[in-house]
């Protein structure tokens, strides 16, 4: 088992990744367009939006060709396309609901 480990300027701990699927892996970090923490998380939140609406897009299309060439689509995988669409969206909703009330509940602290 290899370990790697990431060190930073500024930073008071060294994060020791045990496994390449680790969040912070070296070769799994996407960094924002300026590299900071924010423009990171932003970047990180737009790529997670656009992969939803990956998801309902191809899922559309897959709909519109099943009606279109209905013998050249399988059946199968336009109803697995839209449920992988679905419960996409509705995680992405769950998860945008809970940070609204997490940001009301801040605000509300005073």
């Amino acid at each position: 088992m290899e370990t790697n480990l990431i060190e930073g300027q500024g930073y008071k701990f060294t994060l020791k990744t045990t496994n390449d699927r680790h969040f912070g892996a070296p070769e799994m970090v996407n960094r924002g367009p300026r590299g900071d923490i924010m423009s990171e998380f932003g970047y990180m939140f737009s790529q997670a939006i656009n992969s939803v609406n990956q998801k309902q897009v191809h899922s559309d299309n897959l709909i519109i060709e099943a009606g279109v060439n209905p013998e050249q689509i399988d059946i199968a995988e336009v109803m697995n396309s839209i449920a992988e669409a679905e419960m996409s969206l509705s995680f992405t909703k769950a998860v945008v609901d809970r940070a609204v009330r997490a940001y009301q509940e801040v605000t509300s602290m005073r």
